[in-house]
């Protein structure tokens, strides 16, 4: 992919290749952070939520305080 190009001199290159992977870096952490978020809110639905919302629906049903 960076394949050196004789008629540029080494400090361009060196900029060259510099500039290029800024932004797929970049879009590397945003892709890394939101999965993150993502995988934290899902464990947290699963261990938190969904046994919160089990227990009311269990207390729903039986209406032992009418």
């Amino acid at each position: 992919m960076n394949s050196v190009d004789p008629s540029v001199s080494m400090y361009e290159e060196a900029l060259r290749i510099q500039k290029l992977p800024s932004w797929s870096v970049l879009f590397d952490e945003v892709m890394r952070i939101i999965f993150y978020i993502v995988l934290i809110f899902f464990l947290f639905y699963i261990t938190v939520i969904m046994p919160i919302q089990g227990l009311a629906e269990s207390f729903e049903d039986q209406r032992w305080y009418t």
